[in-house]
């Protein structure tokens, strides 16, 4: 719609004469022009008597209608009667329903509704900016929460580390694999939760506790198609790799910025250091984001909690366009299962939520 109303508004304005005008009234001579208020007051448009009672505008005919008014070559005011046209389909009226075939008269015609509208385009984009800005604003306290939302999953690893190391000081080794406790003994149990942690393996191991998640937690991620229930199934590390695959697809700076957080001498950062690091991290995100380096609902997706969180369509649809028509045969999922996640798959979730305006969660 735009596009059809700035061409009509430019086709009018380059062979109307250059702006801007100004009248140019001297009631002392009974003249009135319309003129240029640049180049030395070229006439647009002036009057003359025509008949005994009446007066007929004459407009300045050029060699060309195009370019700065100094080079069109003008060749001196005509009576606007000798201009007349029929308009197209009227020409049985021709001399009663005629409209004068000069640029500047149609620009005057044109510009009464012309104007109206350009105020009602320009109305209807600063209404379209007005959402998007709360969009971002939106967008902007969604990426402060998960910052917040990473701070405590940290915490929670930290703690995690510290019960690990307590327990290792004491010879105290619980199990963290794909172990369960038959009858106070591990078992192995395929297909099962695969890396479930063990409370209480009957080992002498109760005095360990992981603050983070709790014994029975299912470990692993499924990401879903809220609408359709298309699904995938990941470990904790294949989820990583595919958000990891994501970023690297979104290319630098941002890959090399987000590809940080699997640095084994980041992730095993503790106390005021890590604090340190990560309000550095953060603000460099941050930048990233306004200058656009980032899609801010693509780094939405890619700094959410591993452990649960959502996008809606029109970030599902961000990540599509960064993805292409690239595809792997990375093994994201659990490899001894038949339907084992690949790319491909997430792929097709994406467009699931994207074809149904649907939300894409894991959890």
């Amino acid at each position: 719609m735009y596009e059809e109303l700035i061409q009509r508004a430019k086709a009018l304005d380059e062979k109307a004469t250059p702006g801007p005008w100004m009248w140019d009234m001297r009631t002392a001579h009974h003249t009135c022009q319309l003129v240029t208020a640049h180049s030395g007051q070229y006439y647009v448009m002036q009057f003359s008597r025509w008949g005994m009672q009446d007066a007929c505008p004459e407009f300045q005919r050029f060699k060309r209608y195009s370019g700065p008014v100094t080079e069109r070559g003008g060749l001196g005011m005509v009576r606007a009667d000798k201009m007349a046209k029929s308009y197209p389909g009227k020409e049985h009226h021709k001399g009663f329903d005629d409209y004068i075939d000069h640029p500047d008269a149609v620009f005057i015609a044109a510009s009464r509704a012309l104007v109206t509208e350009l105020i009602e385009a320009v109305t209807a984009l600063q209404s379209e900016n007005g959402s998007k800005d709360k969009e971002i604003e939106r967008l902007k306290k969604t990426v402060s929460a998960l910052v917040s939302d990473r701070a405590r999953a940290w915490a929670e690893r930290d703690a995690a580390v510290e019960d690990i190391r307590f327990a290792v000081v004491r010879d105290d080794w619980c199990v963290l694999c794909a172990h369960y406790c038959i009858d106070g003994k591990p078992a192995y149990r395929p297909g099962e939760g695969y890396l479930e942690f063990c409370m209480d393996c009957g080992n002498g191991c109760r005095h360990f506790e992981w603050r983070g998640a709790q014994g029975g937690v299912n470990m692993g991620v499924t990401i879903e198609c809220k609408k359709t229930g298309r699904s995938i199934d990941l470990g904790c590390g294949g989820f990583n790799n595919l958000r990891n695959k994501v970023a690297e697809l979104v290319g630098n700076p941002f890959a090399e910025h987000y590809l940080l957080l699997s640095e084994p001498s980041v992730m095993f950062m503790m106390g005021e250091a890590r604090k340190a690091y990560f309000e550095k991290y953060d603000q460099e995100t941050e930048k990233l984001v306004t200058e656009k380096k980032v899609h801010i609902k693509i780094a939405d997706f890619l700094y959410q909690c591993d452990c649960g969180g959502k996008i809606r369509y029109g970030a599902c649809k961000e990540i599509l366009k960064v993805i292409g028509d690239y595809d792997d045969n990375i093994l994201y999922g659990y490899c001894g299962r038949a339907d084992c996640a690949k790319f491909s798959d997430f792929k097709a979730i994406l467009k699931d939520c994207v074809a149904n305006k649907s939300d894409m969660v894991w959890s």
